[in-house]
């Protein structure tokens, strides 16, 4: 995957490093892992052979930790970019942590069927994180942000479970969301109540100051 000093790579440039990283062969090669009874060499004793099986096995287990690391370490640089990735297209306002968490939701959601569609519930997860992210005249509107934020989990769960998903469980899993969006309804119109109430308290406060300040220039 080439891509310029800073610039993020393509979600098909992710796609084809993880199609590159997945061919990576664990497989030792010029060795091969022998059967106990295996004879190397006829003319030798049998105490001679069964030392040779035990040190040719561990070298062939050895290499193939070797390689597996070095497919794991692969693995782990993919990831990292994919976060970084994600992490950028949200306007990096998330932690890192954050970003791994869109990742892994997005493969859970789409069970890793293909690339396309992990990337586009990608997409769709990125939206929602901008969404939960956004503030409105520097002041975040955490229950209205987050009803809209279920709104488009919904949508999202309801096109993804066309053909992906467990019904029963996707069922209880939008019981729950309504159940939460009525929480947050619950909870949304207390506040609005009392941001009422203190908006009122603050104009009667305004409104006794300046009787008071009447009465002082009076006298």
């Amino acid at each position: 995957m080439k891509t310029k000093a800073g610039e993020q790579p393509s979600w098909d440039d992710l796609t084809r490093e993880a199609f590159k990283v997945k061919e990576i062969s664990c497989t030792p090669e010029g060795l091969r892992r022998v059967k106990a009874s295996h004879i190397q060499d006829e003319e030798q004793s049998v105490k001679w052979n069964r030392e040779w099986v035990e040190k040719n096995n561990a070298r062939y287990l050895e290499e193939v930790k070797r390689l597996q690391a070095e497919k794991n370490a692969a693995w782990d640089r993919w990831e990292l970019k994919v976060a970084e990735k994600i992490r950028t297209e949200v306007g990096g306002k998330i932690s890192a942590k954050q970003s791994v968490a869109i990742r892994e939701c997005a493969f859970r959601i789409t069970k890793g069927k293909n690339f396309r569609d992990t990337w586009e519930c990608v997409k769709q997860l990125i939206e929602l994180a901008k969404v939960l992210m956004k503030e409105e005249k520097g002041v975040k509107r955490p229950y209205s942000v987050q009803l809209e934020l279920m709104s488009m989990v919904l949508a999202m769960l309801y096109e993804q479970m066309k053909e992906q998903f467990d019904f029963a469980e996707v069922d209880k899993i939008l019981n729950r969301l309504e159940e939460l969006t009525v929480e947050l309804e619950t909870v949304a119109g207390m506040c609005a109540t009392l941001e009422r109430i203190q908006r009122e308290g603050q104009t009667r406060w305004r409104e006794e100051t300046e009787q008071e300040k009447a009465k002082s220039r009076e006298q």
